[in-house]
């Protein structure tokens, strides 16, 4: 079943959290991981697991239900360009 609103939120983590913040400001699986000070690996294995539990195929999917469900903003920051 796919979470269809805030009440339906699953269980992510943060690291799956703070990549998906980071799909949203425009990032691919290497930026994501020097932002985070982690393996490229380990970026895309956090992304494919938030997928798996959002229920979407795609990383647009991912970022637009995150919006949805209010895990992260789809706003970037005045003086901010998508790769922050």
């Amino acid at each position: 079943m796919t979470p269809s609103g805030p009440g339906d939120r699953p269980e992510l983590s943060r690291g799956e959290i703070a990549c998906i913040r980071l799909i949203v400001a425009g990032m691919g699986d290497a930026e994501i991981a020097a932002a985070l000070a982690i393996a490229p690996a380990t970026a895309h294995w956090r992304i494919e697991q938030a997928k798996k539990k959002l229920g979407v195929r795609t990383r647009a999917q991912l970022a637009a239900m995150a919006v949805h469900l209010g895990l992260v903003s789809g706003e970037i920051a005045p003086g901010e360009d998508a790769h922050g």
